[in-house]
């Protein structure tokens, strides 16, 4: 490992050596790497061999540089006193597994852990024998969520964590990689990684999420206003609605952040009649992901005024498709005539294609 510790027994050939000579001398890893004495364990003038041990010492010096995990270096068995080789080997330092990323998927429903190396860690696993979300309120069962799970990946460099419902973890939130759950080089030479706290990133690439409002533009001084701003993330959004023409309702909105818009009977909050307020209204999800913002031209009128609303509110289809669109009329809560209605559609921009 690495970090030192390990006993290390060499073996040399053509070389009968006493406690004596052993003492003199010494191993050296790498041209300026760390050194350690060695002792003899046996010598058989027979098959002229001896073997020495050694305590491994900690691979950290200036020129000590590992990559992807390892670090290979020409082991030389040398006179302590003027460095004259006896021997020499290739020998290699394995390091703990180093998490050198962690960020949430495009979706924000998984979080990919990758290490610097191929490690131990295989199949699935249970995610709280591997890691703490301390000192994250509520835990790791909070943090990661309810039936979260972890899986290791093919190749067992990354382990990727699937979050489970009301999962709480966010970019810039930490995790730790919990040493108890042993988790080493791929040839188990390392020892176990863990211990130190990670920092969980946004998405390498973001995705904005898409905006949908639904809802009535046009009421009177006795109806409701309702609007509704949806956006497609993992997790709740939190929505800015603004009005840029009237400041008394801009400060009501900018008072507002879900996704609803409820304005009760008469809609005090519309203080003028017969205006149009412009409204925009957008969504940032919990990965920093923002929505294009939608612009609502919503009409107080001082007549009493039927309310129109679409099913379905909006389309998309293809070219041939067949769309069915139906337009249904609610009488305004003023006292007004209730008797029967007339409808004429009229299409406010885009071509038209008259089947003959």
């Amino acid at each position: 490992p690495a970090g030192g510790g390990g006993v290390l027994q060499v073996s040399v050939g053509n070389t009968v050596l006493t406690d004596a000579t052993a003492g003199k001398l010494q191993l050296q890893f790498g041209g300026e790497g760390p050194t350690a004495p060695v002792t003899l364990v046996s010598a058989d003038a027979v098959a002229k061999t001896s073997v020495l041990s050694a305590t491994v010492p900690a691979f950290d010096c200036d020129t000590c540089t590992l990559f992807d995990g390892s670090g290979t270096v020409s082991m030389r068995l040398a006179y302590s006193e003027d460095s004259s080789v006896v021997t020499a080997a290739d020998f290699t330092f394995w390091a703990p597994p180093l998490v050198v990323a962690a960020r949430f998927d495009t979706s924000g429903l998984r979080v990919i852990i990758q290490f610097d190396q191929q490690t131990t860690g295989a199949g699935e696993v249970a995610c709280a024998s591997l890691l703490d979300s301390s000192p994250t309120a509520g835990g790791l069962a909070a943090s990661l969520g309810a039936g979260a799970r972890c899986v290791w990946s093919a190749d067992s460099v990354s382990l990727v964590v699937h979050l489970g419902t009301g999962a709480s973890l966010s970019p810039s939130h930490s995790l730790t990689l919990v040493a108890s759950a042993g988790v080493k080089s791929a040839n188990g030479v390392s020892a176990a990684a863990g211990g130190a706290a990670f920092i969980v990133a946004k998405p390498a690439v973001s995705v904005a999420p898409e905006l949908t409002v639904t809802g009535t533009t046009r009421v009177d001084e006795c109806t409701s206003l309702e609007l509704l701003a949806e956006a497609t993330a993992a997790r709740p959004a939190t929505f800015f609605w603004r009005c840029s023409n009237d400041e008394a309702f801009d400060q009501y909105l900018r008072s507002q952040s879900g996704g609803a818009l409820s304005l009760g009977d008469g809609t005090p909050q519309l203080q003028t009649s017969d205006k149009t307020y412009d409204v925009t209204v957008r969504a940032v999800d919990f990965l920093g992901g923002e929505t294009r913002t939608a612009a609502l031209a919503v009409h107080k009128s001082s007549v009493p005024t039927p309310r129109i609303v679409f099913t379905p509110p909006s389309l998309s289809i293809t070219r041939d498709a067949e769309a069915i669109i139906m337009g249904e009329a609610f009488f305004s809560s003023c006292p007004v005539d209730t008797s029967a209605l007339s409808f004429q559609w009229s299409q406010a921009a885009g071509p038209t294609t008259v089947p003959a």
